[in-house]
């Protein structure tokens, strides 16, 4: 009766809190290589170059290239392709989509003197990430289940069982959703029932039955990035830029789980989370020409501050048993956060052969483990009552610095026409530790938190895109093609499961971007 009594409460309660775990800090501060085809098409080596719209969000120092006013704009395709290599899983992925990744409008001016040769003033938008992937995997005979899971958070929290099932400790923050929806569809139990302190838990199931899991989500959305920049030339030696940059994350997220025990029984449980919010940054670069053949370049870009709200709904039904059946109508939360993602330096260099050709390389650090949330400052909306020092230790225990190395070539066919070539690789942001260590008892030896009641999460690998293009510039008009490939490998867990048993499936996500830029030189 006490769990039933605790359903209804909470479905009724139109406000609590979801906290956000250290893998959702890692999908909201990735970035894609977007922006002009000109851009993409030389895997966005752009920073020692300059001279290009996009290239205002690697090295703003890159508008004191410009000779001339532009405006320019940039839509593009994108086929997204998710497959598994991994035996036992069948994972099936498909989303398109269409965008503009690149709106932009340079004003250059003459200077007046000797030492200031031009300046330009820029805003630029560019697409910076795509959210938009689908993905169903299904995991068969599995010798553990999310229930473990469920357990395990509800153990290292030493919740009383007297206190599970009321609702004042959900609202609070004190009980996490997924350990009150665990006990709510009883898919964990004390293992002293008649002791209502006791603060230990484990899986309905009986040890060795076999599960059945399924998952299908579906993602979209992305982050937009505008910048508003300046840059000088001083005596087409220095180029000196800073910009602001405002974005806007606008992220949803449907996901669909289910489980089938195989002495009969099932799981099922829908989630939907919706993440929206504006962030701020500073980019400060220079770059020098000391021979008219080469160009150095070099970059910081602050953190990226953000304000962000979560809107976060889950439903679930549960056929666990002994007339353990029953469902769990729509709850759903909203909280409001800050987070901070990390800093940025670039490095780079630029050679320009006899007027014919150009190859550029970009070296980029950043480092994932100063990842943080915070909770927002008064004066806000909705205001939450979560501490976010436990999620932050692990991401500083978890995350590492990325580097990326990006590559470009251009070559000028004839005095219209170029062609293009690009190449870029990223390493993970995640320590091999986080999924390799095992303790003496062979288990898990560092556990993974996911937010809310959505236990499902991946771990990305090294990434790489693959480009080429051309373009056709002539007297005030230019137009420019480009093609990429981004190959994005990640390890999949439906959820943490401490046994180490239920090995990951593991995803390759193909990513195809055709773009063309139009703009105009005044």
């Amino acid at each position: 009766m006490k769990r039933i009594l605790g359903i209804l409460m909470l479905s009724v309660c139109p406000l609590a809190i979801f906290a956000q775990g250290e893998m959702d800090a890692l999908k909201m501060a990735q970035t894609d290589i977007m922006g002009t085809a000109r851009f993409m098409s030389m895997g966005g080596a752009f920073g020692a170059l300059g001279g290009d719209a996009s290239a205002v969000g690697v090295n703003p120092a890159g508008l004191g290239i410009y000779r001339k006013s532009e405006v320019s704009v940039t839509p593009s395709v994108n086929i997204n392709r998710t497959e598994s290599s991994t035996p036992t899983n069948i994972v099936n992925g498909s989303r398109n989509t269409f965008n503009v990744n690149n709106l932009s409008a340079i004003f250059n001016f003459k200077g007046n003197g000797n030492a200031l040769k031009y300046s330009s003033f820029g805003f630029t938008y560019n697409r910076r990430t795509n959210f938009r992937r689908g993905l169903s995997a299904l995991y068969n005979n599995s010798p553990v289940s999310v229930s473990d899971y469920m357990a395990l958070r509800t153990n290292e929290l030493n919740i009383k069982q007297s206190d599970l099932g009321n609702s004042k400790y959900v609202f609070s923050g004190d009980i996490p959703y997924l350990s009150d929806l665990a006990w709510q569809s009883y898919m964990i139990d004390a293992t002293n029932s008649e002791d209502k302190s006791c603060t230990t838990y484990k899986s309905f199931l009986p040890e060795g039955e076999l599960t059945n899991s399924a998952v299908r989500t579906k993602e979209k959305g992305g982050i937009n990035q505008m910048d508003f920049a300046y840059g000088a030339n001083v005596g087409d030696i220095l180029f000196l830029g800073a910009s602001l940059g405002l974005y806007n994350i606008n992220y949803t997220m449907e996901s669909y789980y289910s489980e089938n025990f195989e002495k009969g029984g099932y799981f099922l449980l829908d989630n939907k989370l919706t993440t929206t919010g504006v962030g701020v940054d500073f980019k400060i670069g220079t770059i020098v020409a000391p021979v008219d053949f080469l160009r150095i370049g070099f970059a910081f870009h602050t953190p990226t501050w953000y304000n962000l709200e979560d809107d976060a709904r889950f439903s679930a039904e549960y056929d666990t048993g002994e007339k353990r059946v029953g469902n769990i109508s729509k709850v759903f939360s909203i909280t409001e956060y800050d987070y901070r993602t990390p800093y940025k330096i670039v490095a780079s260099l630029g050679f320009v052969i006899a007027k014919k050709a150009i190859l550029s390389a970009d070296y980029e650090m950043s480092d994932f483990s100063k990842i943080e949330f915070d909770t927002p400052d008064n004066g806000h909306r909705f205001e939450s009552p979560i501490s976010y020092w436990s999620e932050n230790d692990l991401m500083a225990q978890d995350f590492q610095k990325k580097h990326t190395l990006r590559l470009g070539a251009e070559f000028r066919v004839t005095e219209n026409f170029s062609l293009r070539l690009g190449y870029s690789y990223c390493t993970s942001p995640v320590k091999e530790a986080l999924e390799n260590d095992l303790n003496d008892k062979g288990e898990r030896a560092n556990t993974i938190y996911t937010a809310g009641t959505t236990t499902a999460y991946s771990i990305p690998q090294d990434n790489m895109y693959f480009s080429g293009g051309f373009g056709y510039s002539k007297d005030f008009f230019f137009v420019d093609f480009a093609y990429a490939l981004n190959y994005q490998k990640e390890n999949y867990y439906m959820y943490f499961d401490k046994s180490a048993q239920m090995k990951p499936v593991d995803l390759t996500t193909k990513r195809h971007f055709a773009v063309c830029t139009l703009g105009f030189r005044f």
